[in-house]
């Protein structure tokens, strides 16, 4: 924040939302403990914490997810509304609120997710398609979404479906008394990149001027820093401060989400390199095409680009998870991958992006989700040894560091963004796998957590595995991999390493209107 940001002031706004004494009780897990918080009208308020902090539980008993404890308060404009909500009164109390999973029908197309809440109809109870139709572009355009209204929200990429996502949050509801107080973004920039965040800023930062306070969870700390006008930090379930985004820097804010000073973000990674292990020979899939590259022991190799430009769709190709074309090989024998099954029994684990649904299953209990690719040594005959395999689960949830600590047939839904991710990277890495293909592995993490994952990462290609890292993240791949290749257009446009592997190489080569290397890490113009 410069000296002559107009966040510099002091914020004089009207409270739009207070909450006092809110706990929340999980089993016996205290999640939540006595919070008290005010959101102002005017206001970008980023609530901060760790995974496990508590910020998730705030939300969700606001959205009527969640039930607090008793004694818990709410004020709405002044006006106290009883607790706990029921689903359908946060929306008639203009509280608006966009999930870390977005909250969309997939199999739904777009328009009808845009009106979700319910079409525009005459006065005979018609739907008035034009009207909607029309009002359905004209929200998209306001955050520069140009898709088919009729499409599935299932073929969407991830940054249309975020965007359409907070799209859908900030559309006018007919009746004053829907009109939007309060807008809470969780985690909504996860599976944006940077340009898009900025646009999806200008209608945030619009709403904030009509005077709605907004409130952003967000674990990109460069996004509190530029945007928030204040910020809560939030810790074991407990409110640790209130304060002014004014005055903070990266290295403060994060000894205030840690309660200490964090020392070096990323590991030392060790620059060996052994046989080939995984190799693509003109390999196609999805927007990816004619691709030749090698992945060796020892290494983690970086794919990266602009949204939409075929990194992305490498890690789900080799899996089996989508159709491919062209040479798998391993070791430098043929590999055929029809289907996931075949690419686990070569050897190969996949981590999406995705961690409910693709990646874990939310109903399902820990222990479930860490055993599901391998059963077979946990038999007892036929049947599946329940001793053995609760025996194990409980052995990995203490080694990888899962938070809360607890029984291991908790469902995964309870745990946060950042232990799921830790639970989900155990199952594959405790079957030891050649090669790990993973797809934005650190996305809606918090910093602690993403430290435990890089050394997690780190530690595995050094054990002679290599990993294929996807990722729109350049710090990250500039700090973790040996190699980083960039695709433009589906292709292969540049390759990126040793002091060329930088987070504003990887930036130039991934904007470039037409780029090549002309020797591994140079980048001239084509």
């Amino acid at each position: 924040m410069t000296a002559g940001d107009p966040r510099a002031k002091e914020l004089s706004g009207t409270v739009r939302l207070a909450v006092r004494n809110m706990s929340k009780t999980f089993d016996e897990t205290l999640a939540l403990r006595n919070v008290d918080l005010d959101l102002l009208g005017g206001e970008i308020h980023a609530l901060c914490g760790q995974n496990g902090s508590g910020k998730s539980t705030i939300i969700k008993i606001l959205a009527a997810y969640h039930h607090p404890d008793h004694g818990a308060t709410l004020t709405i404009d002044g006006q106290e509304v009883g607790l706990p909500l029921t689903p359908g009164q946060p929306e008639k109390l203009g509280v608006r609120v966009v999930h870390q999973d977005l909250g969309l029908a997939l199999d739904l197309t777009v328009l009808d997710n845009l009106f979700v809440d319910g079409y525009p109809r005459n006065r005979l109870g018609l739907v008035r398609w034009s009207a909607a139709r029309r009002d359905a572009r004209e929200v998209l355009r306001a955050f520069d979404l140009d898709v088919d209204l009729d499409v599935r929200v299932e073929n969407l990429n991830p940054a249309q479906r975020a965007v359409l996502a907070i799209a859908r949050a900030m559309k006018d509801r007919a009746g004053d008394d829907a009109a939007t107080r309060v807008l809470i973004l969780d985690e909504p920039t996860a599976h944006l990149p940077m340009s898009d965040v900025k646009r999806m800023m200008q209608a945030v930062h619009a709403a904030r001027s009509r005077g709605v306070a907004i409130v952003i969870v967000t674990h990109r700390l460069e996004e509190v820093l530029e945007y928030a006008d204040r910020v809560t930090i939030l810790r074991d379930g407990a409110l640790i401060e209130t304060r002014m985004a004014e005055g903070l820097d990266h290295d403060s804010l994060i000894e205030l989400l840690l309660g200490r000073a964090l020392g070096n973000q990323y590991p030392v990674v060790k620059q060996s390199r052994g046989r080939s292990l995984l190799e693509l020979r003109g390999y196609s899939c999805g927007a990816a095409e004619n691709v030749d590259m090698v992945v060796h022991e020892g290494e983690i190799v970086g794919v990266t680009g602009l949204i939409g430009a075929g990194f992305e769709d490498l890690p789900y190709g080799i899996f089996g998870a989508t159709e491919s074309a062209g040479e798998l090989l391993l070791k430098d024998a043929p590999l055929a991958v029809r289907r996931p099954s075949d690419a686990v029994s070569a050897g190969l684990a996949l981590v999406p992006s995705e961690r409910i649904g693709q990646a874990g299953v939310a109903s399902a209990s820990l222990t479930e989700n860490l055993t599901l690719p391998n059963l077979h040594g946990r038999r007892q005959g036929p049947f599946i040894d329940g001793r053995r395999e609760r025996a194990f689960a409980n052995e990995v949830l203490v080694r990888y560091d899962v938070r809360p600590a607890g029984p291991a047939g908790r469902p995964l839904s309870v745990l946060s963004g950042g232990n799921q991710q830790k639970l989900l990277m155990a199952k594959w890495l405790e079957m030891a796998p050649l090669v790990l293909l993973l797809h934005e592995p650190t996305q809606g993490v918090d910093v602690g957590s993403r430290r435990q994952l890089f050394d997690l990462i780190v530690d595995h290609a050094e054990r002679g595995s290599g990993v294929l890292l996807a990722s729109a993240d350049g710090a990250d791949l500039a700090a973790l991999c040996h190699r980083v290749l960039v695709f433009r257009n589906g292709a292969v446009a540049a390759e990126l390493h040793g002091a060329d592997l930088t987070e504003d190489r990887i930036a130039e080569a991934c904007l470039r209107d037409s780029v090549v290397a002309a020797e591994p890490g140079d980048l001239t113009h084509a």
